[in-house]
């Protein structure tokens, strides 16, 4: 009898001290349950080396006086394995209700951290998306600024050349005036040369006119070299603003590399 017992409170206890083992973190009741489980096992080891070293069989007369004691004993060693099985059954029941709560608290928790990540990922798109759009509202706005520049430059050179050509026109009056004054008698005397300084007249018109189109000329190049470095810094612009939106693409796409390894990690 007190070998069965012995036996089975040995394996419960193995069984136990295993199971405590396994578990990585453990409360401090489980610990003080574990120290009066030592406890018991070692009471219960002192008393069957004594029982050994007592060493007192039974007599078969002792047996036949004491049949119903002895019937009693066996109640008694049933019901202990019983309740030993009930209790290891329990036992391991037990441990498996715990394992299962860990696990659902990990998935709970791993559930939690993807949600509580989403929102951040939302905001990255929503400030790239914004990004994009002041490039294009700073690229338009520059298109602006350049039609305007080339405007502001063109007035300027047409106010730069109307001054001048107002000025020669009234000394070319006068001078005509003077002239007519001084000589009226030869202007009627000789009509060749009237017709002469005609012809003269005529061909300082075509060299006015030919002033005038090497200064439109003039004009038209100075209009295009300020066209031309207008659109190279335009495109340096777009080149730098298309470098910044591909830097913040590129850092918004190893954000969201980051946040989802982080997310497959836990």
């Amino acid at each position: 009898m007190e070998d069965l017992a012995y036996q089975h409170e040995s394996d419960l206890f193995y069984a136990r001290l295993q199971q405590f083992s396994r578990e990585r973190s453990h409360s401090f009741l489980e610990r003080c349950m574990l120290v009066v489980l030592i406890i018991k096992y070692f009471m219960l080891t002192m008393k069957r080396i004594f029982v050994v070293l007592r060493n007192e069989p039974l007599e078969p007369q002792d047996l036949d006086e004491n049949s119903d004691k002895s019937v009693e004993i066996e109640i008694k060693i049933h019901n202990l394995t019983c309740q030993c099985q009930y209790d290891d059954e329990r036992f391991r029941r037990n441990a498996w209700t715990k394992k299962w709560r860990l696990y659902n608290k990990s998935v709970r928790r791993r559930k939690t951290a993807i949600r509580k990540s989403q929102p951040d990922l939302e905001m990255d798109k929503k400030g790239a998306a914004l990004d994009k759009e002041r490039v294009e509202r700073d690229k338009v706005k520059a298109e602006c600024d350049i039609d305007q520049d080339e405007q502001i430059e063109s007035n300027k050179d047409q106010a730069e050349n109307d001054p001048d050509q107002a000025e020669r026109d009234p000394d070319q009056v006068e001078h005509d005036g003077d002239q007519a004054e001084r000589d009226p008698d030869q202007a009627e005397h000789d009509g060749d040369q009237a017709e002469h300084d005609g012809d003269e007249a005529e061909h300082d018109g075509n060299q006015t006119e030919h002033g005038g189109d090497r200064a439109a000329r003039k004009t038209d190049s100075v209009n295009e070299q300020a066209r031309q470095q207008a659109s190279l810094q335009a495109e340096r612009t777009w080149e730098q603003e298309g470098e910044r939106v591909k830097d913040l693409v590129e850092r918004d796409r190893e954000r969201s590399e980051r946040s989802q390894e982080e997310t497959t990690k836990m």
